[in-house]
């Protein structure tokens, strides 16, 4: 059995309800191994399918008998088939697989992503025309083009659906052909997407107008669409799940009054849960809902006035992944315990546990109730170390966004620095998702000054609860969690240590910089040259005098690495004890699910840095 913890990187539920395909990523060497196996709903214990070092994203046939899935035993991801029953393994198709597969509604061929060109001499010159060249996570657009390519099962002929400068999609296959969603349109900056369905002859139909932030799009059975607008750079949306079709388009959700956003921020190397996910069945839609510090799932109504009802509720997070046989596929975690499958029936609720791979919780976690200096409630969790002794040296950990959230959702980090018997301090302070769109609002246009005072009141509560040491104080987070750590120290000497990862410290260069700058800012902050400067770190450099270690992934094009260089250069010239720590080919979020060696030069410098300055109470 693998030494390091093993998560779920994607599953999926066989026709008749009754069997999972899964597969376990845990950490081996310099990379990731990602291992198929197969469980029954009920039993104990699992069939592993050894094929390649890395094999993922399973998909049953709609008769149950097969499942397509990735795998790089042939040297780079393409398509192959098992036997359900007998194990054996062949492949599909040689193209690459960039998404993928997906069945055809009879089972006779498969459809996936790949790239739309072979890769450009990366020592040529090369011209950009599109408004924002690069997104984080893809870097130049024009290099990670995808189109949708078909494969008859039985032949092996391979179809090319699309050829048209976008980066398409999230395939799913439907009665009327294949429903995705087409990204990046030249011209057009992101986010600009459009949901669109391909016949298997390549006629291509657009569904309704534009529309930002589609998290995913899922045709009906009836011919109609469904599709999920999650707004997460406009603050004041809760999200929406419309239908398209000949009679237009209906919001399923509008006045329900629920966030559908489920922007929690992780710390896991699993993709699984990364983004929303919209799943039908004859009647009605799933997805998740968030509530506070909590992911719910629930049914809406197709039909008739908009309407919901939960399936799947409690203290914890959930993800769905599959609906089938009127049983739900999904992940649950919470705070103290990785992310496990579980089956829900959606008729009488019964949820049985599929995997059991989070084990008994190490360390404790304490809900807080922290009223912040204005009176407005603000929730937060404490991670209690194991074997250690109240008052904790203790880190407050900040989540990015602005607006996303922590709840009851695993954190390597905190665990990692749990481990060390560092106590972890996480609100959702005026600005995070889940609490109403007022809440969320409350941080635009005033970054860093809505919000601070939430921190300290969390941190005076924690304290005076007995939970931190006064005297032992430090703070981390990424990309917006670095810039309030950057924030925070440039307006308090209370902190003996700072980790600041890909942060924004610059306002006026990230709008530029960004990938989203322009839509962000526009949406969150405004483009006052004046508030722009009184809300950067870098304003307020001059003020820090803590230790700062700033982490700088040196491909990152959400927060580039000129923002942390900046603050770098702003802080040793003022005095203030710096270093950087520089992840190479490394993007906004790789130490949460880059490379193995990534995460764990993050983990450690993390750890090491506030042993390094925590380590000893102040005489």
């Amino acid at each position: 059995m693998p030494e390091s913890p093993i998560f779920v990187h994607s599953a999926d539920l066989s026709p008749d309800g009754q069997r999972v395909a899964w597969a376990a990523q845990w950490a081996e060497g310099p990379a990731d191994r990602v291992e198929l196996r197969i469980s029954t709903v009920g039993e104990p214990g699992f069939r592993a399918v050894e094929h390649g070092s890395r094999d993922t994203d399973p998909a049953w046939s709609p008769d149950g008998r097969r499942i397509a899935f990735v795998s790089d035993h042939s040297g780079t991801p393409q398509i192959h088939l098992l036997d359900a029953d007998s194990g054996k393994v062949v492949r599909v198709a040689e193209t690459t697989v960039v998404q993928g597969p997906v069945w055809s509604p009879d089972g006779g061929r498969l459809a996936w992503t790949a790239p739309s060109h072979p890769p450009r001499d990366p020592g040529a010159p090369y011209r950009v025309t599109r408004a924002v060249p690069w997104a984080d996570g893809i870097g130049l657009i024009d290099d990670a083009l995808t189109d949708i390519f078909t494969v008859e099962v039985e032949t092996g002929e391979v179809t090319r659906l699309t050829d048209d400068d976008l980066l398409n999609r999230d395939p799913v296959w439907g009665p009327g052909g294949i429903t995705y969603v087409a990204s990046f349109p030249p011209g057009e900056p992101p986010p600009a997407d459009r949901v669109r369905t391909v016949t298997p002859e390549g006629r291509i139909t657009e569904h309704g107008p534009v529309v930002a932030d589609v998290a995913l799009a899922r045709p009906l059975a009836d011919g109609r669409v469904l599709h999920g607008s999650m707004a997460l750079l406009h603050p004041a949306s809760d999200g929406d799940l419309r239908i398209t079709g000949p009679g237009g388009t209906r919001s399923l959700t509008e006045g329900l009054g629920l966030d559908l956003h489920g922007c929690f921020h992780t710390d896991t190397p699993s993709p699984l849960g990364e983004t929303p996910v919209v799943l039908a069945d004859a009647t009605h839609a799933v997805a998740r809902v968030q509530r506070g510090g909590t992911l719910e799932i629930h049914r809406f109504a197709l039909d008739g006035p908009p309407r919901s009802t939960p399936l799947v509720t409690g203290p914890r997070t959930a993800h769905p992944i599959a609906l089938r046989a009127g049983r739900l596929l999904h992940t649950s975690a919470t705070a103290a315990s990785r992310p496990d499958l579980y089956v829900t029936d959606v008729g009488t609720g019964e949820e049985t546990r599929v995997t059991f791979l989070a084990g008994e919780p190490v360390h404790t976690v304490e809900r807080l109730d922290v009223r912040s200096a204005d009176g407005t409630g603000i929730e937060g969790w404490f991670l209690r170390p194991a074997g250690a002794t109240a008052p904790y040296p203790t880190v407050l950990m900040i989540h990015g966004g602005p607006h996303a959230a922590y709840g009851e959702v695993f954190n390597a980090d905190a665990h990692r620095l749990a481990d060390h018997g560092y106590g972890v301090l996480m609100i959702n302070p005026r600005g995070s998702r889940g609490y109403g769109p007022e809440f969320t609002v409350a941080t635009v246009g005033a970054w860093g000054e809505s919000d601070f005072p939430d921190f300290m009141a969390a941190v005076d509560h924690a304290v005076g609860k007995g939970l931190a040491d006064p005297d032992r104080l430090g703070v981390c987070g990424l990309s917006y969690g670095g810039y309030m750590t950057c924030w925070i120290t440039g307006h308090t000497d209370r902190f003996r240590a700072a980790v600041a990862e890909n942060p924004a410290t610059n306002l006026h260069s990230l709008y530029g910089t960004s990938d989203l700058g322009v839509p962000l800012l526009n949406a969150t902050m405004g483009t006052s040259a004046q508030r722009l400067a009184e809300c950067s770190p870098l304003t307020h450099a001059h003020r820090s005098t803590t230790p700062t270690l700033l982490v700088v992934a040196d491909q990152d094009h959400r927060c580039p690495p000129e923002q942390a260089r900046q603050y770098y250069t702003a802080l040793t010239t003022a005095g203030c004890p710096a270093e950087l720590l520089i992840l190479p080919g490394a993007g906004h979020e790789a130490s949460v699910s880059g490379p193995p060696a990534v995460r764990e030069a993050q983990d450690r410098a993390l750890v090491e840095w506030m042993d390094r300055h925590l380590g000893e109470r102040p005489c």
